[in-house]
C-alpha cells in the first residue's frame, strides 16, 4: 500500500481525515480539491505555488494558494518542535468557523477541521520539505488547528501548516480569469481601507450561498495531480503549472 493510505487506514483514533474506502463525492455536496504540486521541494520562503478546484452545484472554479507550511512564517515564529505540519493526502472533512481569533480586529470566517481534528506528518528532520521518511513516521494526535483561509495578496504564503487560498485572482465557471487586484488587500491593515478578501470572499460566499443547515460540510480531498486524475481528468502536470500561471498573471 501506498504509505499514506496505510497510516490512514491503521491509524486507532477517530479523526476528519478519511480513508479511500470512505471517500464521498455525490454531486449534491461541496467538494474543494487541494492540488499539492512541490510538497517534496525544500523551499526558505515558500511560495504559493498549488491550485484548489471549488465543485459546487454543477460549477467549476479554480482558485490558487499552497497547501504546504512556509518556513518564512513558521521559523520567525518560533516553529513546532516535532517540525511543521504537513497535511496528509487524502479526504478531510470541513465546516465554517472562525479563523484569528486571537484578534478582534482579524477574526474572519474559515473552514476548521469538522470535529475532533485532521490528520498531519511532521518535518521532523526541519528540511523544509515533506519526504517519504516523514510519512512513514506517521500521524500525531488530531489537529484543529489547520484551517483553509485567506492569503494576502498572492506574493506572501501565510501559511504555518494550514491550506491558503490567494485573494488576488480566480478562475469562474466559465474559465475566465477574474482578476481582483483593484480591491484585493496585500495585509489586515488594508482591510480598513475598503479593500477585501478578493477572491477568498467570493469563494466563501459561494460556499455559504449553497450550504444549509443539514448540509454544512466542505470535503477537502488533497492530493497530486497523478493521484487526482480519476476525479479530475483534465489535470496533468503541464496542465496545473499553465493554470497557475494564469492564474497570477490575472
Amino acid at each position: 500500500d501506498d504509505p499514506v493510505i496505510s497510516n490512514l487506514r491503521s491509524y486507532p483514533q477517530n479523526t476528519d481525515s478519511r480513508p479511500p474506502e470512505e471517500w464521498t463525492f455525490k454531486p449534491a455536496d461541496t467538494h474543494l480539491l487541494g492540488i499539492r504540486c512541490h510538497p517534496e521541494t525544500s523551499f526558505d520562503n515558500r511560495p504559493n505555488d498549488d491550485i484548489f478546484v471549488l465543485l459546487i452545484k454543477g460549477m467549476v472554479f479554480t482558485f490558487w494558494g499552497s497547501t504546504d507550511p512556509n518556513p518564512g512564517i513558521t521559523v520567525p515564529a518560533g516553529r513546532h518542535e516535532d517540525g511543521d505540519p504537513f497535511l496528509s493526502e487524502g479526504q478531510h472533512r470541513y465546516r465554517f468557523g472562525w479563523h484569528k481569533v486571537s484578534s478582534a480586529q482579524r477574526v474572519y470566517m474559515a473552514l476548521r477541521p469538522y470535529s475532533p481534528g485532521v490528520l498531519v506528518f511532521r518535518d521532523r528532520a526541519k528540511k523544509n520539505q515533506l519526504l517519504k521518511d516523514d510519512i512513514l513516521k506517521g500521524f500525531g494526535p488530531p489537529n484543529r488547528t489547520i484551517n483553509i483561509h485567506w492569503t494576502p495578496d498572492g506574493d506572501k504564503n501565510w501559511s504555518a501548516g494550514c491550506q491558503v487560498i490567494s485573494g488576488e485572482s480566480y478562475i469562474d465557471d466559465k474559465g475566465i480569469v477574474r482578476t481582483c487586484k483593484d480591491y484585493c488587500a496585500g495585509h489586515y491593515n488594508e482591510l480598513s481601507s475598503k479593500k477585501t478578501r478578493g477572491a477568498y470572499n467570493f469563494l466563501t460566499d459561494l460556499v455559504v450561498s449553497y450550504s444549509h443547515d443539514q448540509n454544512d460540510t466542505v470535503w477537502y480531498t488533497l492530493g497530486r495531480v497523478n493521484n487526482l486524475q480519476s476525479i479530475a481528468p483534465h489535470l496533468d502536470d503541464q496542465s496545473v503549472d499553465g493554470i497557475l500561471k494564469r492564474l497570477k498573471e490575472g
